[in-house]
């Protein structure tokens, strides 16, 4: 299952009569502001899936900081209101290869999908984006932390002690809490103990700042040139035998997958002439991103040089 269709059809909400009178009235009004959002997201007009080829090329580039702050330098999101998903183990399998996984703190684990689900004003440069995570087939989460972001200037943080955690990018993304979150604070006194309340916060905290760097990557290989393509996924004939089942409709969504860029391939040779392709060895490039001007182009991975030996990958073996 697609994590917006689990978490626009969940309705497994907290029970507003769990924990007497003063927990009842909180849980209440936090499952109406939960109602309104999940309505919300069912409405969202632009919804795209990240193929596994490209949630890993997304990973390749989180570990570029210099090509994401080129790429930051001309970004734009293409929507006022889209989301964007992936599979985790997709990501992590991206970033595996590149050695850049990190250790996840003891108890923790990685969800099975990640979603954003991004607003942007006219301008495509500043806006906000929330995380989403789906933890197992079924049980969706979000994070009680907004994520603003300014590709133009600074942001300040909301929140203090998380400017560190920000990757690459960081200074244009600040963190504020959610209308959820800040109801929560707000009566913390009857929910949550300050200590607790604090560790929760920085909690949200790590996990929202590490899809800082992925967003800018998704965004940058969504909005390159010759990078992508998309497949659209409609349901409505699916949806009407689901609605006399009792089931709820799935959303219509675009498959985003890496587009094979045949300029590259004929480009095998490399070098910037035909003296320097022929002595280049037979070797492969990583796929990348380069800034032309006002635009984001995507060099898909390919074969450079020549030789009599076959194209080789280096593969280190650990013991």
């Amino acid at each position: 299952m697609r994590l917006i269709d689990a978490f626009v059809s969940n309705s497994h909400l907290p029970d507003a009569r769990l924990g007497g009178p003063t927990l009842e009235t909180f849980y209440q009004a936090v499952n109406d502001i939960t109602r309104r959002e999940i309505d919300a997201l069912g409405r969202c007009p632009v919804r795209f899936v990240m193929s596994e080829d490209v949630a890993q090329a997304a990973a390749l580039l989180t570990g570029k900081p210099e090509m994401l702050a080129k790429a930051v330098e001309v970004l734009r999101v293409p929507y006022p209101e889209m989301w964007i998903e992936w599979s985790e183990r997709s990501r992590i399998e991206g970033l595996r290869k590149e050695g850049l996984l990190p250790d996840l703190p003891e108890g923790r684990h990685h969800p099975e999908k990640v979603g954003l689900w991004i607003k942007a004003d006219a301008s495509g440069r500043r806006g906000e984006f929330r995380v989403y995570w789906l933890a197992d087939t079924t049980m969706a989460t979000r994070a009680d932390l907004i994520c603003h972001f300014d590709f133009d200037s600074p942001v300040a943080d909301h929140l203090i002690g998380v400017g560190e955690r920000k990757g690459g990018c960081g200074e244009h993304f600040g963190l504020a809490p959610t209308e959820t979150a800040a109801f929560t604070f707000t009566h913390r006194g009857n929910v949550l103990r300050p200590e607790t309340l604090q560790r929760y916060i920085c909690d949200n905290a790590a996990d929202v700042a590490t899809e800082i760097d992925h967003f800018v990557a998704a965004l940058a290989l969504l909005t390159a040139q010759r990078a992508i393509h998309t497949v659209e996924h409609e349901f409505g004939r699916l949806n009407r035998q689901r609605q006399k089942s009792g089931k709820p409709p799935l959303l219509d969504y675009r498959e985003v997958r890496m587009s094979v860029s045949t300029a590259a391939t004929r480009r095998a040779g490399g070098g910037k002439t035909e003296n320097d392709r022929r002595a280049a060895r037979l070797h492969w490039v990583r796929g990348h991103l380069k800034k032309r001007g006002e635009k984001l182009y995507w060099w898909s991975a390919h074969p450079r040089g020549t030789g009599t030996k076959p194209v080789t990958r280096t593969v280190t073996v650990m013991a």
